[in-house]
């Protein structure tokens, strides 16, 4: 099992390209669980051992690359060691599709869809000459968990500071007073402002907004 001190963080490595995908680790008791799809998995199983490998080297595992080969993987950790999993009960799923009387003429068919995300989308770079993003220079994507529950994905050079990216949090999404950035797991206050974004760690990293 993880110890506190082999957890990291939420950082993941990935692709610098403009879509993100945020996949859900939730650390259990008994097991670890990726994504949505509820099904638990064991910390000394073989097939775990290069996933936890990649977590607490901070890297995007090799399987999640994998599944999203032309997006930012962002990896995002929960820690509920206390707490043993339990399967969610499944839900019945009422029936969508059309019904017929027997008998009566077939009608035709019509086709309709609907989707919905529930993702955090990326929010656009501030223009304010503040904050400058140069496309020639190496790029990273950050995730901030804002003091509101909401989130910012933004792109950053890794030679941007701690303090720029309050610049892009303040002009993306004002704020009101003074407030910290830490990393996630475990927490560390980010205390040196002129600390580079790869100086401090933080390529492809999630913060939170403490106040």
């Amino acid at each position: 099992m993880l110890s506190p001190s082999q957890m990291k963080s939420n950082d993941s490595w990935g692709s610098s390209n403009a879509n993100n995908s945020i996949v859900k680790v939730v650390f259990y008791k008994n097991g670890f669980v990726v994504g949505e799809d509820g099904v638990l998995r064991e910390y000394d199983h073989p097939s775990s051992k290069q996933f936890l490998h990649d977590i607490t080297h901070q890297e995007v595992p090799a399987e999640l690359i994998a599944k999203y080969p032309k997006q930012d993987v962002l990896v995002d950790i929960v820690d509920k060691r206390a707490e043993v999993y339990t399967p969610p009960k499944p839900q019945l799923k009422t029936f969508s599709g059309a019904g017929y009387v027997l008998g009566a003429d077939t009608p035709s068919p019509q086709a309709s869809s609907s989707s919905s995300s529930s993702s955090a989308a990326p929010s656009p770079s501030p223009s304010s000459s503040d904050f400058k993003l140069d496309t020639n220079q190496p790029v990273t994507s950050i995730q901030i968990k804002l003091h509101d529950g909401s989130r910012l994905v933004g792109k950053f050079n890794h030679t941007h500071t701690v303090n720029d990216i309050k610049k892009y949090i303040n002009m993306t999404k004002p704020q009101n007073g003074n407030y910290n950035l830490m990393t996630s797991f475990p927490p560390v206050v980010l205390s040196d402002p002129n600390a580079t974004i790869a100086q401090a760690g933080l390529l492809n990293s999630v913060l939170m907004q403490k106040y």
